[in-house]
C-alpha cells in the first residue's frame, strides 16, 4: 500500500516551508524507531531536499544558524545539514575541507577524499575519531557556487557504525530542491531489517 503524505508549513514572518512525503508506511521498527520506508525532507528555504527513515524527527533552524538536523527518537545531533556562507578564499573542494577541519580541532582526521559523491555532486569527504569522549564525524560537502557550500555531518559515539549504512543512503539521495529525487523510494539496508527481527 502506497500513501502519499504531504504537509506543508508556513512560519509567519520567517519565509521558511518545509514539506515531507512519506511514500511507504510500515509497521515501526522498534530498535531504529523508524518505519522500513523513507520520507523525503525538503527545506525551499535552504534550497535542499533528502531522504530519511519516516520515524525519525527534522528540525530546521532557520537564519541566522541554516542547519537541519534529522535524528531517530531520543537521539541528538546524529545528522546534520548546514547551508555554508564562503569566503573568496574557500573556492574549491580542497580548501572547504581545510576550512571545515581548521574549526574540528578536538578530532583527528583519519581519512579524507575530494573526489566523493554527495547526491550527484561531487564533494569532499572527510572522516574524523575524537578520543575523549569517542565519538566520530562523517563529513562531506560540496561548493553550490563561489559563495555557498552545503555540509552534511553523521556523528556517532558507540552507535557509530549502526547507523552508518542508513547514513550513506541520507547521503546519496540528498538533492538541491531544483533537482530530482531518486528514482525509487529507498529503503533501509536488509542486515538493518534483519537486526530488528530477534
Amino acid at each position: 500500500m502506497f500513501l502519499i503524505l504531504m504537509l506543508i508549513c508556513s512560519v509567519t514572518g520567517s519565509g521558511f516551508f518545509w514539506s515531507a512525503r512519506s511514500t511507504k508506511i510500515n509497521p515501526l521498527n522498534s530498535a531504529y524507531g523508524q518505519a522500513d520506508g523513507f520520507a523525503t525532507y525538503e527545506s525551499h528555504n535552504l534550497g535542499f531536499k533528502i531522504q530519511y527513515p519516516s520515524g525519525w524527527k527534522v528540525e530546521e533552524e532557520p537564519d541566522p544558524l541554516n542547519f537541519v538536523t534529522i535524528n531517530p527518537p531520543n537521539i541528538e545531533k546524529l545528522f546534520k545539514i548546514s547551508v555554508v556562507d564562503l569566503s573568496k578564499n574557500v573556492n574549491t573542494l580542497g580548501k572547504f575541507m581545510k576550512y571545515e577541519a581548521s574549526s574540528s580541532s578536538d578530532f583527528k582526521l583519519i581519512n579524507s577524499d575530494t573526489n566523493a559523491r554527495l547526491g550527484t555532486h561531487t564533494a569532499f569527504l572527510a572522516h574524523y575519531k575524537s578520543v575523549s569522549p569517542l565519538w566520530e564525524v562523517l563529513e562531506k560537502g560540496m561548493i553550490l557556487n563561489s559563495s555557498k557550500g552545503y555540509l552534511l555531518d553523521y556523528m556517532g559515539a558507540d552507535d557509530f557504525t549502526k547507523y552508518l549504512p542508513i547514513a550513506q543512503k541520507m547521503f546519496d539521495s540528498f538533492r538541491l530542491s531544483s533537482e530530482p529525487e531518486p528514482p525509487e523510494p529507498l529503503s533501509l539496508p536488509n542486515n538493518q531489517k534483519q537486526e530488528n527481527k530477534t
